[in-house]
């Protein structure tokens, strides 16, 4: 199985899932933008357990993603759904995986700053291949904590693209930078 990271024009190739586990990982905390593009829709992802490599082919058409995220996520990576004060919530690794699988693109924009206090709005659209699309807003703030650096911004764009997704897919899952 081919796995694939691809930052603006440049694209990285993993056969390894824990090497592109390691790699997304590592962009994620480096606040790189990337996409990732997992193995075709009709295999269930080989999780290490004797379980996972035995198991039968799960054919996705995307309708157990949608209607059942939480669980369909959990089965397909652990990582992509934390439990945060007992409420269950999607990663941005779980909604970046949301939007590979379903072919969603997104685009995102500052529309605007803040002062008092310092912070930012961002707008993101997302839009599915067949022309369906949603909108919505994501806020970061200077003041939030374990804040470094310019992270809040990143912080309202992650949220932007995380309610936009979760508006078109009407998964009404919760993501984690809502908790």
């Amino acid at each position: 199985m081919t796995y694939k990271i691809k930052r603006g024009d440049k694209e990285s190739t993993f056969e390894d899932v824990d090497k592109f586990r390691e790699n997304v990982d590592f962009l994620e905390r480096e606040g790189v933008d990337f996409e990732t593009e997992t193995p075709g829709d009709d295999v269930k992802s080989d999780d290490g357990t004797p379980e996972g490599k035995s198991a039968e082919p799960v054919t996705n058409d995307g309708s157990e993603l949608i209607s059942h995220p939480i669980d369909y996520l959990r089965q397909i990576n652990s990582d992509f759904v934390n439990v945060i004060s007992g409420t269950p919530a999607i990663s941005k690794r779980g909604f970046r995986y949301m939007q590979t699988e379903l072919g969603i693109s997104t685009e995102s924009e500052v529309v605007a700053t803040l002062e008092d206090p310092v912070g930012v709005i961002i707008h993101a659209r997302a839009e599915m291949p067949d022309g369906r699309c949603a909108e919505a807003h994501g806020e970061g703030y200077l003041t939030e904590s374990g804040v470094e650096d310019n992270e809040w911004v990143r912080y309202a764009d992650t949220r932007a693209k995380n309610r936009a997704i979760s508006d078109l897919t009407s998964s009404g899952a919760l993501s984690e930078a809502e908790l």
